[in-house]
């Protein structure tokens, strides 16, 4: 699979991960790609050239968290919101 973000050249190339149940994170330097990798197994974004394949369920922990005074914690922490995949 291949996805260009904000600049020209592909973020991605040739990426084929695999993740099993237990936990996992993204490393990596600021603008290498790690949101824009969640935000595509979120459904956000769309491949620039070939195809995605997920299953399961992942819990996605945003950074951007705004409190909500009527929310419970799980919102706040932005777990609810689980990404189903078939």
């Amino acid at each position: 699979m291949d996805l260009s973000s904000f600049t020209p050249a592909p973020r991605f190339k040739n990426l084929n991960p695999t993740f099993g149940a237990e936990r996992a994170g993204t490393i990596g330097r600021n603008g290498s790609g790690k949101s824009t990798l969640l935000r595509l197994i979120a459904g956000e974004l769309r491949l620039t050239f070939g195809s995605f394949q997920a299953t399961g369920t992942l819990p996605i922990m945003r950074q951007d968290v705004t409190a909500r005074p009527q929310g419970t914690i799980a919102d706040l922490l932005g777990v609810v919101g689980l990404v189903e995949v078939d």
